[in-house]
Parts: structure tokens; sequence; C-alpha cells
């Protein structure tokens, strides 16, 4: 079993005179397990003892800003006879650390690092490595690496759709071009709605991003009529920069090729002379979106990936941003982790970050809500791999928390299921979600908002909080639609056949924080639902291939982002008996089409007999079923 170990050593070359000697920094890694901090240090040398007595370790290197090229040298007490590290700078190319020795019972070994984030194995599988300790092949990984080439293939192929618009914003140290996509309905005006702001690959060979980038654009542009995307790209303008750092992408490197970290050059103002040309440009693009063209940008988020089995990011903290910031920020972190089943609460963080980093620079010069999101680059925490399906089914579960987040008020029938229109002989019902109303010194439970009909009638509505502390707020009863004549707030909405209703709701202690429903009457109809009132199209099983089969079968199955709101989804094996057999997945899945197999064994690992047997989709009140063959 490995175990992670992570060491940060922080170097201030400029410091006074180092007032201890070095080997008072010597610390036993396997006894502590913690992260170690080194301050003051003049020499170029760092000594790091670690106890190798639990087998093959994997450990996690960061060195500070402008530490890279100091020489760190390693102890090892207790070191494996097949001891023979290597260092690696995304987990994926791995590089034998030349200069070790023995001196009596402990190993040394030391390198001079090129980069600020390195990763060290000491003892690597035997897949790693031939006789005499040199590289054989690189570690299988799934995802591959998401290269240029892929990238640049990738949006060509999507530019020409009449939703998206790609400007070239200015280039790179090796003249690569920085590009911005915008997405939206162009046939509604962009004062209409709200803009949303994601950049992606400022640190070139965290490429998992890229995946997520590709995932969402995709649900965008996807011609499917049980999506929300129309719905989305009526309502926001998404501006996309799908790399920041291309020469970082093409040289698998982290930093840009001037060496310089791009996530620690931006600055508060609109003076950016002293920002690199890739941030710079952004930068501008940036500031002209709002400064010039008076949009305001309502939520953004700077995608970055770490080495952790969890989904996470960092939030600015209460003393830089403030209560109501950063309550807005866990109010989308609810929806965020409500869509995607790899977010995990414990792994999102409160942190100032350090001077230059995008996430703290653009919050100080535009107040913007702004968070920054770690993917993993590892396996998941469950143990399951991460891979292309599941990182580009991250993309939908990102843009519809960010959806929820900013309109997330809805008009619904007297059961809560959300509608867009009304027949006049009913009466309008509402919805609101807001969490972080119960987050902050003001706690409410209840608030007003406002119903304004195409007629020129104007209601205040009470919505009264049914569970405390939970920021889900109704009408206790509905307000009538009448064709009379009305007057502002007499309890009644005066409507026409063929109205437009809409209702606004704002934020008391969160300015940018408010949004509105549409609804339209319809006379002699029904209430006319959303797609994401459950339907059985919410849902697609497809037979299982190859069938029969004799060792093992996949079984294709599609969740739309309807279907993924409501809950856990299971898919089980069941004999003709209706007895359970095997569950292959019980959990809240994200939405795409998803493939799992079953190689012909139950819950206990036995291999059953041959047969027909049942596969059983679940979902919400939805139940599918198909056979399947197993021949032996």
């Amino acid at each position: 079993m490995i175990r992670f170990i992570t060491v940060l050593l922080l170097f201030f070359a400029q410091q006074a005179v180092f007032a201890q000697t070095l080997s008072k920094h010597i610390i036993d890694l396997s006894e502590s397990g913690e992260t170690l901090f080194f301050r003051n240090i003049t020499s170029n040398k760092v000594e790091v003892k670690i106890n190798h007595n639990t087998g093959d370790e994997k450990f996690l290197l960061l060195i500070a800003q402008d530490a890279d090229k100091n020489k760190i040298i390693f102890k090892v007490i207790n070191p494996s006879l097949l001891i023979s590290p290597i260092f690696s700078y995304d987990e994926r190319h791995w590089n034998p650390i030349k200069k070790s020795w023995f001196e009596g019972d402990e190993f040394y070994f030391e390198c001079n690092f090129q980069n600020d984030i390195a990763y060290i194995w000491l003892v690597p599988p035997v897949e790693y490595i031939a006789p005499g300790s040199v590289i054989e092949k690189f570690k299988p990984l799934e995802p591959p690496y998401y290269d240029l080439s892929r990238l640049e293939a990738y949006v060509n192929s999507v530019v020409a759709h009449p939703l998206v618009e790609q400007v070239i914003l200015g280039q790179s140290v090796q003249g690569r071009n920085i590009q911005q996509l915008t997405i939206t309905n162009t046939s509604i005006p962009d004062s209409c709605k709200k803009s949303v702001w994601l950049q992606f690959r400022v640190h070139g060979n965290e490429m998992e991003q890229s995946y997520i980038f590709e995932g969402l654009v995709d649900y965008l542009l996807a011609d499917d009529s049980l999506s929300l995307a129309p719905e989305m790209l009526d309502k926001i303008i998404f501006k996309l920069i799908p790399a920041i750092n291309p020469d970082g992408i093409e040289m698998e490197t982290r930093r840009n090729a001037n060496n310089i970290d791009l996530n620690r050059i931006w600055v508060d103002s609109t003076n950016h002379e002293a920002e690199e040309p890739e941030v710079r440009c952004v930068h501008d693009a940036l500031d002209d979106w709002v400064l010039n063209q008076g949009q305001k940008i309502y939520f953004a988020i700077d995608h970055h990936g770490w080495g952790k089995s969890r989904d996470g990011g960092y939030v600015t903290k209460t003393e830089v941003a403030g209560d109501a910031y950063v309550n807005e920020q866990n109010t989308f972190l609810s929806y965020l982790i409500h869509f995607d089943p790899w977010q995990q609460w414990d792994d999102w963080k409160f942190s100032d970050g350090q001077w230059g980093m995008a996430r703290l620079a653009l919050r100080r010069q535009h107040n913007l809500n702004i968070l920054t999101a770690e993917t993993t680059g590892v396996d998941r925490y469950d143990g399951s791999a991460t891979n292309i399906e599941n990182l580009q089914q991250q993309g939908p579960a990102f843009i519809t928390a960010i959806y929820r987040y900013l309109y997330h008020i809805y008009f619904v029938d007297n059961k809560n299921n959300e509608v867009n229109s009304y027949p006049l002989s009913d009466s309008i019902f509402i919805r609101l979600e807001d969490e972080d109303a119960n987050s902050s010194g003001l706690v409410f439970d209840s608030c007003t908002v406002t119903l304004i009909s195409s007629s020129g009638d104007t209601e205040n509505v009470v919505l009264n909080e049914k569970v405390a502390a939970k920021g889900i707020f109704y009408c206790d009863a509905g307000i009538p639609l009448t064709t009379a004549a009305s007057t502002v707030n007499d309890g009644f909405l005066q409507v026409q056949d063929g109205d437009q209703v809409a209702v606004y709701y704002q934020d008391i202690d969160f300015p940018d924080d408010h949004c509105k429903g549409e609804a339209v009457i319809k006379s002699g109809s029904d209430v006319s639902r959303f797609a994401d009132h459950i339907q059985p199209d919410d849902y697609n099983l497809f037979q299982n291939y190859p069938n029969p089969f004799n060792c093992k079968t996949s079984i294709r199955f599609n969740v739309t982002i309807n279907a993924a709101e409501l809950g856990k989804i299971s898919l089980k094996i069941i004999n003709l008996l209706g007895e359970e057999v095997k569950t292959l997945i019980n959990k809240r899945l994200v939405p795409g089409m998803h493939t799992l197999e079953w190689d012909g064994t139950d819950n206990f690992g036995n291999i059953v007999s041959s047969g027909v047997y049942l596969y059983s989709f679940e979902g919400g009140n939805i139940r599918l079923i198909n056979k399947l063959l197993l021949l032996k």
C-alpha cells in the first residue's frame, strides 16, 4: 500500500543569517506525517530524513515560489535494498535520480529540481525500472496527457457553432494564441443575462481540467431537448479561456516559457505591465468586459489540478472577503457537491492564498465572486480510476451548479413541481432556494419576493421556510390569478391570456445575489412542467454488449441533468426469482452516458451459473429492466 506524505520546503534565500544549524531541521517523516516548514534557509542544501520502514512510499515535494534549482539532499534510514528513487513533475513522465549513494546503513540521494512541484518514488513498481535503475516505461495512466494538439483540435471543432464566438486575446511568450470562447444565445440581449467567467490551464501540466472544459462545452452545444442547456444559454453568457498557458501545455510544465508561475503574478489594478503576456491579455479582456462594456461577472472559477484523491478547492477567507461573500460561496458549493459526486466538503479550504493569485487579485480589483477549483489527478477517493469519461461528466455538473446558484427562484405547482405555465383558473406558487440566508448574522425564516405580470399588476409575496435553517422557502398559499381589475398588493395577480409573469428576488446581505423566474399564462391548459420534473425519458437503459457473453459484458445507460438531481441511481443484477445477485452501482451520478461491466460474479465474488439474468435500473420513481444471457 502506498502512503502519501507531503513535504513543503519554503526557501527564502534573501533572508537574514540562518540562526540555527541545518541539522536541527532533519525530521523523521514516518513519525510526524505532517507538513514541514523550513524557514530562513540561506544554504542551497536542505537535508530531509525519511524512515523507510513501511515499504514502498511515494512523496510529494512542494517547493515554494522561486525555489527551484535548489539542491535537495535526502537521507533515507532503514532503506530497502530495492531502493531506486525516481522523480516526476506530472506523475506521468518519470526520470531517474542519478546521484545517490550509501553511507553505512543510510542511503542518500540528491536532485536539482527544475519545477516547484516534484513527485518522488523511493521504490517504484517493477514496471517502472529495468536492471540498473533505468526507466523502462512510463506509468500507464488513464487519462492520457491532454496535449496542445488535442485542445486546438477540439476548439477548432466547436468554433463554427452559431452559439460560439472565438476571439484571440493575445499571444504567449512563444507566440501561441490565447483564445477566448463566448457561448450564449445571441438572439437574447446581453443586458438580460448574467456573465460567468471560467478559465483553465493556468498551470500547463494540470491537464484534467481540459477534459472538464470539453464536457461542459459539449453539454452546452448538444441538441438535447431534455437538457437545461437552452435555458442556461438564454440567461448566461459563458466566457471561457481554454488555456492561459499554452506554452506550459506544450512543454508539459507548470510554468510558462519564462519559467514563471502564471498564478503568482496577477495584480489587483488595471495596470498589467508587471504580468506575463499570457495573463496580461486575459486580464485586459476581463477588465474590458467589466469596465468598458459595463458587464458584471456574477461568478468565476479558476480551474486547477492537484494530487489529492478528492476534488475540492479554495475560497477566499472571511477576513478578506467578508461573511456574505463566504456564505455565497458555501451556497454555490452546496449545489456543486449535489451535482458532482467527486466533490468533498472537507477538501474545500478557506484561504487567502498568496499574493498574485488570480482568485485574490480579481476579488480585490472587481469584487469578483470567484473561487479556485482543484481536480484530482490521481485515483478517486473510492478507488475508481480518474478517466476521460468521469472528468468530462464533471463539466455539466459545474455549469449546472452555477446555473442553479445564479437562478434559484422557481415557479411551481401546489405539489412543488417546477412549472413554466399556468392556466387562468390556477394559482401561482413560488419556491426559493438560498442557503446563505441561514448561515450569516442575517438569519431568516421568511423572505419577500416581487411578482409582476405583463398586464402591469404587482404583488409582494412572502415566502416561508418550511424546515429551519435549510434555506428553502415556499408560498403558504398560492397567489390567485384574475382577469378582473386588480390593485397592487391586493392578494390577486391580474393577468390576461398569454401574459408573461416574472418573480424577482434580492438577497438582503449580498446585493450581487438577485435572480428572477419566468412563466406564461395559457388559458384552458394544464400546468406545464419543466423537463426536470421527472419523466421516463430522463433515463435510457441500453442492451448489454456482448449478449450472450461468457466472460464479461458492458451495460450502458444515460442519466440527464434532470434525473441527476433526484438522488441515488442503482443498477443491479437479479435472477429470475427476483433475488439480487450483484449491485453494480448505488450512488448519485453526474449527468451523461455511463458504462458498467458485469463479470458474472455475485456480491461475494462467486462465479454464478449460466442462464438468463435481469439487470434492473432504478432512479427516482423510474425502474427499467432488460434481460441478458450468461453462457459458460
